[in-house]
């Protein structure tokens, strides 16, 4: 059921505008983005752009590199709260920082997202994302990865394959369908794309850089 916030933490939206500008997030801080992210309030145009415009009248009156990263995340936040819980394309940075778990999972398995990760040159949803099988390597090597991959048609220079993988599914997943996994790969194509250039994490909740 939708939910009305009407103060967080006894703080109100400008303590946690504070929050999100001045200091290291606290952990009720971010409980409290997720929960309006997983249940968006009916009355979200009036209570987002209350926050939103604390937020910026807030950051205004600072400067440097911290306050605009955290304002930064705070509208990314906000901007990905009607977003469905289910295989979707991703595109832009925010999408990305702020997607949800279903969506996290698929992110991480992608091959050049997971190495960054195991050699902690990028965040990977710290807190957010549980790696099912730590021990495996990326591409085929790692089981997320070869859901996705699992009867894809890959062209190559010499032709075509596609490989079908009889892994034992882990409880409560199910088969990818096309669409799923062609929406899977896109989103792939853009993280790669938005690590290449640089700058932001597309990983990171608080907007950390690469």
């Amino acid at each position: 059921m939708a939910q009305i916030i009407t103060d967080y933490d006894g703080l109100g939206y400008a303590g946690l505008a504070d929050n999100l500008l001045y200091a290291q997030p606290h952990p009720n801080t971010l409980a409290f983005l997720q929960q309006q992210i997983e249940a968006p309030p009916a009355n979200y145009t009036t209570v987002s752009n209350d926050f939103l415009s604390r937020a910026r009248d807030l950051y205004e009156r600072t400067s440097g590199s911290t306050a605009m990263r955290m304002a930064q995340a705070a509208r990314r936040a906000f901007g990905s709260i009607w977003g469905s819980n289910d295989v979707r394309v991703l595109t832009d940075i925010g999408q990305f920082q702020w997607a949800k778990s279903h969506m996290r999972r698929w992110v991480m398995a992608e091959p050049t997202v997971r190495e960054m990760y195991h050699n902690q040159q990028l965040e990977g949803y710290e807190g957010s994302y549980q790696d099912p099988f730590p021990q495996e390597a990326s591409g085929e090597e790692f089981y997320d990865y070869r859901r996705v991959m699992d009867g894809v048609v890959v062209e190559t220079d010499d032709g075509w394959y596609a490989d079908t993988y009889y892994d034992e599914l882990l409880e409560g997943d199910r088969e990818l369908n096309h669409v799923e996994q062609v929406d899977i790969l896109e989103t792939w194509t853009n993280v790669v794309n938005l690590i290449r250039k640089g700058g932001d994490d597309p990983t990171s909740r608080w907007n950390a850089s690469l």
